[in-house]
């Protein structure tokens, strides 16, 4: 960029705030043409438009695009007062600083929230070198010299508060994301039952388990002391697999249970074995690929009845088909 400053000592110290003004804008994806850039730093006064246009360039995530409507908003806002040309002030420049950076402020400032105040406030915070009258006009050079120590300061605290917002953000996407799980799920449920019905598939019944749909096939029936399917259990089970097949795209887990009969490992080994064969016989029937089900042996340490009754002990004696969330 081409700069038209004679002076060493003063080239110096404005390039200084160049430097670290463009590596903040290059931070919060801000662009300022070099054209903007070069009638600032040769401007004796800069206007309020110009101050406002090149503050919120640096301080808002989203500036707007030109000087006319840096200006309109800065205004609308009541961070500045004077016209659009007019010269910008120290005092009006503070204020301006001190509202688009929003930074903390002392206690004469809060109770007087105007130039006069937030020029006190920026020299109290070293923002402004010496002590003159709030009214005077500021220079580009000057102007560039403020804003790279409020850039120095606040660029940590802009970026914890982006950090926020993009944890805020996410955490807002994740729940919507959670939601519309649910009612995807709910969907799916939904749509089984009548299935089932409309299937006269006895004995089943379809819930949703925390994050993922259930079909729990109560007092399934084996042949007498072995893990091997009665063909009324096949018959509904390949109604199953066509729901199954219709709901693709998830794993399912193939969970068996037992009344609370015999001992405790006798109990796990008929629920796995009795699981173990419903989960292949709907592998064998193109529901999933092997790889895709995952067996479970409960025994009796889930019971949803009374096992002190036929109609309870019936109810537990079941395997679940766990159609896995997303």
């Amino acid at each position: 960029m081409k700069c038209f400053i004679h002076n060493p000592h003063k080239a110096a110290a404005v390039l200084c705030a160049l430097l670290l003004f463009s590596v903040v804008s290059a931070a919060y994806s801000q662009t300022v043409p070099g054209a903007e850039m070069e009638t600032l730093l040769n401007t004796g006064k800069i206007t309020c438009s110009q101050a406002a246009y090149f503050v919120l360039a640096a301080a808002l995530e989203d500036p707007p695009e030109t000087r006319e409507a840096s200006f309109g908003m800065a205004r609308e806002k009541g961070w500045l007062s004077a016209g659009a040309e007019s010269p910008v002030t120290l005092g009006g420049l503070s204020l301006l600083m001190m509202k688009a950076f929003d930074l903390g402020s002392g206690l004469m400032y809060r109770l007087f929230p105007g130039p006069r105040y937030a020029y006190r406030e920026m020299i109290n915070r070293g923002f402004i070198e010496g002590r003159a009258y709030s009214t005077l006009t500021v220079s580009g050079e000057r102007f560039l010299r403020i804003l790279e120590k409020v850039l120095a300061e606040t660029e940590p605290l802009l970026a914890a508060r982006q950090n926020e917002l993009a944890a805020a953000q996410e955490r807002e996407r994740q729940r919507l994301l959670a939601e519309e799980q649910v009612l995807q799920r709910e969907q799916v449920a939904a749509d089984i039952s009548p299935r089932l019905e409309d299937m006269a598939v006895a004995d089943t019944t379809v819930s949703i388990v925390e994050e993922a749909i259930s079909i729990a096939l109560s007092d399934i029936q084996f042949l007498p002391d072995s893990a091997i399917l009665a063909d009324t259990e096949k018959i509904k089970l390949q109604e199953i697999a066509r729901i199954l097949q219709s709901v693709s795209g998830r794993n399912i887990i193939v969970a068996g249970h037992t009344a609370q009969a015999g001992t405790e490992t006798g109990q796990i080994l008929v629920s796995r074995e009795r699981a173990q064969t419903v989960a292949d016989y709907l592998v064998s029937l193109g529901t999933r690929r092997a790889e895709e089900v995952t067996v479970q042996a409960h025994g009796s340490s889930r019971p949803v009845a009374d096992n002190n009754t036929a109609a309870g002990m019936a109810l537990n004696r079941r395997v679940e088909i766990i159609i896995a969330g997303d």
